[in-house]
């Protein structure tokens, strides 16, 4: 028994061993062919009259190479199996690699200028309190300025950890990285930018004169040339206000500081459009403009002798507003000359020096003095009389060119404004802030009450008759408070707006209580 059960073993082992085989024989047969040639890059740019190395693997022996014009080289070592690619002349295609088992790999070479040049330092200037988003704004833009780059291009900085916030006396030294696209027509640039950024020490920036600039209004599809011209120096701080419209075509505008002898200079405020909601912008140009105000938020620009520092406002489509509140202190060298110019969109910037474009006949452009300006005071007190509204954007400021008129309606002037409330009562007592507006187009409201982080934005109202609510104030019995802040008139509102306090409720402000679009300021 044992005799035959160890034969049948051995002859189970014998066909076990033979079924192995046949198996294996299987497996060789159907093992997949050996790996195709594979390549470190499926895309190589190459500036032009240099070469670059591309890795190969997959293969043994040599390959056979294919170009897709003349002008550009490439040679396989098989020792080291790297490709040489020298582009002799620009042009774009695939290089074929092909081995000796029809295995291939294909490579898209692009030989072409270099997109630009990555700087590699920049220094960015900056005053106030600056928030992360300003100054990673900043250095972008300080990265634009200083490198160069082919047109039609884009540039792309990252890599960039910044505190949330950095105040006078403060100091960052950080890289980016900097990514210069070339698009398909430039070869993409990559590199390193040391930054070093600091937050200098100034006084605060009070302008003593405003240029303002809103004639014409609606800027004609065909001109070319500078809206409005100023000089300011370091004793003379000044506030720009800007309010143009694009008609019948696309256009730009665009702000030139321009000095002899150079300077530094610090600019401070907010630029808003293009857009056609006129009374959006005019109240987000307030409320932006207020923030900056509040914290001193600005960047300090370097102006080179006789070398334009050109500051982009915007591309504008017909019908579209901007709106920028601009305030300028030269803090060493000038005299400044200050250049709102305009041109159609793709156009070259028009000459700075040549007399300022035509005005629209209602001299809505001029010098104004800012010193002087009267705060806003209101005081409320329980069981006395209400006090009267005080009116505002009605006070006609002189206009110091001959040919202007004065400026009405308070835009680009900034007024303190002080609340004195007192509930002598033993009892909680609300409050009310309040406004009635002109009836003659209707206006958003702006405030910036101290210690608050956003603006109080009062939706448009257009009623003369009733006072509607700006803001509650709760005050517990015997408490007396005093509120303080700023106000400023805002673009496209229509002007005067009384203010008022009151212990009764007035109506709240319904959304979109005026048109979208309401009439831009009054002639």
């Amino acid at each position: 028994m044992r005799r035959v059960t160890t034969v049948r073993g051995c002859a189970i082992g014998i066909a076990a061993a033979l079924a192995l085989i046949a198996s294996a024989g299987r497996a060789v047969a159907q093992a997949p062919p050996a790996p195709a040639i594979s390549v470190d890059r499926a895309h190589a740019g190459i500036p032009l009259g240099t070469s670059v190395t591309i890795n190969v693997a997959g293969t043994a022996g040599p390959l056979t190479v294919q170009v897709p014009y003349d002008g550009l080289d490439a040679s396989y070592d098989p020792r080291t199996r790297r490709l040489l690619v020298t582009g002799r002349t620009a042009g774009s295609g695939n290089i074929t690699l092909t081995d000796r088992n029809g295995n291939t790999a294909a490579i898209a070479v692009l030989v072409a200028p270099p997109a630009g040049t990555v700087p590699t330092d920049v220094d960015v200037a900056l005053a106030g309190t600056v928030s992360a988003p300003f100054v990673t704004a900043r250095i972008r833009d300080a990265i634009e300025r200083a490198l160069v780059r082919q047109p039609s291009t884009l540039l792309d900085v990252h890599g960039l950890t910044i505190p949330n916030a950095l105040a006078p006396g403060d100091k960052l030294e950080a890289q980016a990285g900097v990514t210069i696209e070339g698009r398909g027509a430039y070869v993409d640039v990559a590199g390193r930018t040391n930054l070093h950024v600091h937050v200098d020490a100034v006084p605060p920036l009070d302008p003593v004169t405003l240029f303002y600039s809103d004639d014409p209004e609606y800027v004609g599809a065909q001109l070319a040339g500078v809206l409005f011209r100023g000089t300011i120096d370091a004793q003379t701080p000044a506030r720009l206000f800007a309010y143009h419209v694009a008609f019948g075509a696309p256009r730009q505008l665009t702000l030139a500081l321009r000095a002899a002898a150079g300077a530094r200079v610090q600019v401070l405020g907010t630029i808003s459009g293009a857009s056609p909601a006129f009374a959006y912008i005019g109240q987000q140009s307030s409320a932006r403009y207020l923030a900056e105000h509040a914290s001193g938020e600005s960047a300090i620009v370097t102006v080179l002798p006789n070398t334009p520092y050109l500051i982009p406002l915007g591309t504008m489509q017909p019908g579209d507003l901007i709106e920028a509140i601009l305030d300028l202190h030269v803090l060493d060298g000038g005299p400044l000359e200050v250049d709102l110019a305009t041109n159609p969109a793709g156009a070259a910037l028009p000459p700075l020096d040549g007399a300022e474009l035509p005005g629209d006949t209602h001299g809505r452009r001029g010098v104004f003095p800012l010193t002087g300006i009267a705060p806003l005071a209101l005081s409320f007190a329980s069981g006395a009389p209400e006090p009267a509204p005080i009116s505002v954007g009605d006070a006609a400021l002189p206009n110091q060119r001959t040919d202007g008129r004065p400026l009405g309606g308070d835009y680009g002037v900034v007024r303190p404004f002080t609340l004195h409330l007192a509930n002598t009562s033993a009892a909680p007592l609300s409050v009310y802030l309040y406004e009635l507006t002109s009836g003659s187009g209707g206006t958003t409201t702006t405030f910036w009450f101290d210690g608050e982080v956003t603006a109080t934005l009062v939706p448009c109202i257009d009623d003369p008759a009733q006072p509607h609510l700006i803001k509650t104030f709760a005050l517990a019995a015997g408490v007396t408070r005093t509120v303080n802040g700023t106000f400023m008139t805002d673009g496209a509102g229509s002007y005067p707006v009384h203010f008022g306090l009151s212990a009764t409720a007035p109506m709240p402000v319904p959304p979109n209580a005026c048109a979208p679009t309401p009439p831009s300021p009054v002639p």
